[in-house]
């Protein structure tokens, strides 16, 4: 991973706090991406919160 100051990071995994569509398609390069993966972010819908 790259940082905004241009340090690289290496990581075998990563955990973040952000939707699959946030995730594959703004934060990282799509390009990198296999396209089924891309598929199922772009499908990727969040179920809506429970009330009580």
């Amino acid at each position: 991973m790259r940082l905004r100051d241009g340090r690289d990071l290496l990581a075998s995994d990563v955990v973040c706090s952000v939707t699959p569509t946030q995730l594959y398609l703004r934060l990282l390069s799509e390009q990198k991406l296999p396209p089924e993966l891309l598929e199922q972010a772009r499908a990727y819908r969040r179920l809506p919160l429970r009330q009580g």
